[in-house]
């Protein structure tokens, strides 16, 4: 009879055992189904953001381009993409301000970023204006000083910083998602949630430690976005 009893708690502790491996198996991927979803709107956000900047300098290489072929031939036709690359670089700028919401760190680079971008276009109507106005000699004279080449420059390396950020918070948003998704496969195959939280940590001091790495103050900021705030 003692042998009975012990016997049926023993298979009783296995149902147990069972049930709560079960459960945890359960939670854990609800967890991890949420906070995919959320990774997905994130990751798709900072890929806009890092497009964005990129067509926003290549707007401005554009706008370059043309005020040098207007300034060495006088030709008007140079003049209308000139215009219409002022457009879009103002419609980039409108975008990337409102991608930015959320995040004071790429709000403070944008607020570098713009006055620089205003100062480069105002050396390019200047020259425009010379050459129009007077001649190809006084136009020439202006971008000779290098002042537009210089503002480029910079121009450059703030986009490029801003790109790294971005990227760096789409690396930790990745390594989180895999290190999450180890984390449930692990649990289901060893039953020991320990393993998984082992990781899970693995996968964010891998993140932490990989080029452009960007802080947790950043993440924080695109965990809300995610979670529905939303050369002359």
């Amino acid at each position: 009879m003692m042998k009975i009893r012990e016997r049926n708690y023993i298979v009783n502790a296995g149902f147990a055992l069972a049930l709560a491996i079960l459960a945890a198996i359960a939670l854990l991927s609800y967890k991890n189904m949420t906070s995919m979803i959320v990774s997905t709107k994130v990751e798709a956000h900072l890929q806009v953001e890092i497009r964005e900047l990129g067509e926003l300098l290549l707007a401005l290489k554009d706008v370059d381009s043309m005020y040098r072929g207007f300034v060495i031939t006088g030709n008007q036709r140079y003049l209308e993409p000139y215009a219409a690359g002022l457009r879009l670089i103002d419609l980039k700028l409108r975008r990337l301000r409102s991608l930015a919401l959320g995040d004071p760190q790429q709000q403070k680079r944008l607020e570098s970023l713009e006055p620089v971008i205003r100062d480069k276009l105002a050396v390019v109507k200047e020259a425009i204006d010379l050459r129009e106005t007077q001649s190809f000699e006084a136009a020439s004279r202006s971008v000779m000083t290098g002042r537009g080449k210089r503002l480029m420059e910079e121009i450059q390396g703030l986009v490029t910083e801003a790109q790294d950020y971005a990227g760096g918070l789409l690396q930790e948003r990745q390594a989180e998602e895999e290190a999450n998704t180890r984390r449930v496969v692990q649990l289901f195959i060893t039953g020991n949630p320990e393993y998984g939280n082992r990781t899970a940590g693995q996968g964010r001091r891998r993140a932490a430690e990989a080029p452009g790495s960007s802080g947790q103050a950043g993440a924080g900021a695109y965990n809300s976005a995610g979670t529905g705030k939303n050369s002359g």
